[in-house]
């Protein structure tokens, strides 16, 4: 039997004579600043990850560091997938767009907002099952070369409901400034006969303002068959721009903006501000004809409450 030698070498005196991890193990560096080695837990305490900390003498072969810098790696490319993939919706926008031979009719783009009401639970009682109104309805027309050609803004008169203090505050529209509009059947109305066209796609930035409309028609203004006709040209843009980034996150109007490099532009929470808003992240887009009718139309996967429950008598 040999002679037990204590170990010399801090490392190894945990596991010699206690078959324990050493605190040393656990150590992902050491500190010139605190003079002390340090463990994970300790450095983010410490803050000594900072960017601007450069007393941390990093154990580069620990699995911290190692784990670390393939996170930022993969973080890394996925930004630079983004970025590429944006660029090439940039390029596509200086791009002549194609037009399509065998169409005799021209096309013709509507990018829709709207602004709504909640109604309170008393007023949802007389409201058959609504829980919004419609208060402002905001849209532009685009040719097929995504240019301006017209303009919709109208406020709309709600009949179940008062527009609340936060609705006001949000949007600026207050309970005087529809007092003498139109009901939201009239104004639909002008909107349609605005907007009646024989080749549309219509655009929306997320699908509550279709569903929005499907409900509202068929409570007030379920006899006008034209109008589901319309509907059925309904996209959802925000939808649309999160798959061509391949992003899983909703993205609000504004962020994607921000991705497409453009300032707002006109008042926050206004249908009409919303719908340019849009119509410009369409415009820099710029998808193909093929492209745009290849998108699902909401109609073909979107239903509500109301929809379901009445389906038949409106189909």
């Amino acid at each position: 039997m040999t002679d037990f030698v204590f170990p010399t070498d801090p490392m190894e005196i945990c596991p010699c004579l206690y078959n324990t991890e050493s605190y040393f193990c656990r150590c992902v560096g050491y500190c010139d600043f605190h003079k002390s080695f340090l463990t994970t837990k300790q450095i983010k305490a410490k803050n000594c990850l900072g960017k601007q900390c450069n007393a941390l003498i990093r154990q580069a072969s620990h699995p911290f560091w190692v784990e670390r810098t393939l996170a930022k790696l993969d973080k890394k490319l996925k930004k630079q997938e983004v970025t590429a993939k944006l660029h090439d919706i940039t390029k596509k926008s200086t791009q002549p767009i194609k037009k399509n031979k065998t169409e005799s009719k021209k096309k013709c783009y509507i990018c829709i907002d709207l602004e709504m009401n909640e109604l309170t639970s008393k007023e949802r009682k007389s409201a058959k099952g609504m829980s919004r109104e419609v208060i402002q309805i905001g849209a532009v027309m685009l040719d097929e070369n995504f240019n301006c050609i017209s303009r919709f803004n109208s406020y709309v008169k709600p009949i179940y409901s008062n527009i609340s203090g936060e609705i006001a505050k949000l949007t600026g529209i207050t309970n005087e400034t529809v007092a003498h509009a139109n009901t939201f059947s009239v104004t639909f109305h002008k909107f349609y006969t605005w907007a009646k066209k024989d080749n549309i796609t219509t655009f929306c930035w997320s699908d509550s303002d279709y569903k929005q409309l499907w409900n509202e028609i068929y409570i007030k203004a379920k006899n006008h068959d034209e109008y589901w006709n319309f509907l059925k040209t309904f996209i959802d843009l925000q939808a649309a721009f999160g798959n061509i980034l391949d992003v899983k996150k909703t993205l609000s109007l504004d962020a994607a903006m921000k991705l497409c490099h453009l300032k707002f532009k006109g008042q926050r929470h206004n249908a009409f501000a919303d719908a340019f808003n849009t119509a410009r992240i369409l415009h820099k887009m710029q998808i193909s004809d093929n492209k745009i009718e290849s998108l699902p139309k909401l109609s073909n996967y979107v239903e509500t409450d109301i929809s379901k429950r009445d389906r038949k008598s409106v189909v």
